[in-house]
């Protein structure tokens, strides 16, 4: 049994830049569960790459990833290696040319493999979870954007210093967010 969500938006980035930056587990921690590495992969990233993510309230343990695909500039895949009794998380992260030049479409689908026990809340309630996994991959994909766009602001601008969570959004893309939240606009683009 295999339950899933799916988030997508559009980034005003190269699609190369997206992937690169996207698919680097250290950077996760800027747009993916606000947690990062506990420590960073002594490997190149690569299909069987293997790391930890700090326990934070998201996460609630520390959590073991693989990288299970890694197909650049296209599609990267993550997932949890819990045991069998434990609920794995996977995170596909598909990547395509955007509606207008240089910008890039980030589609995620997170699907959760229940364990035995959560198995039991899938059957009895499968249409909110897959609800809130598809509201948890909208949230990353929109972080991932925002972050990916400050990013590239930096960068033509010949700053270098590094994007943070909680760095003031470009006006187009707070606004854009206020009338999501307040569901004016679609979730996906």
């Amino acid at each position: 049994m295999v339950i899933e969500g799916t988030g997508e938006a559009v980034a005003k980035v190269e699609i190369a830049t997206a992937f690169a930056f996207l698919a680097d587990p250290y950077n996760g921690r800027l747009w993916f569960a606000s947690a990062g590495p506990l420590e960073l992969p002594g490997q190149p990233i690569a299909p069987g790459l293997t790391w930890h993510l700090k326990k934070t309230k998201q996460t609630r343990r520390v959590l073991p990833l693989k990288m299970v695909t890694y197909q650049p500039p296209e599609c990267f895949v993550w997932a949890t290696q819990l045991g069998g009794l434990s609920t794995n998380h996977i995170w596909e992260v598909r990547l395509r040319p955007g509606p207008e030049s240089g910008t890039t479409t980030i589609s995620m689908a997170l699907r959760l493999r229940p364990g035995p026990i959560d198995r039991i809340a899938a059957l009895i309630a499968p249409a909110r979870l897959r609800r809130s996994l598809a509201a948890s991959a909208r949230g990353a994909i929109d972080r991932a954007c925002e972050v990916l766009e400050a990013q590239e602001q930096v960068t033509r601008q010949g700053r270098t210093r590094e994007t943070k969570p909680g760095d003031k959004l470009p006006k187009h893309r707070r606004r854009e967010n206020s009338r999501r939240k307040r569901g004016e606009i679609s979730n996906t683009k």
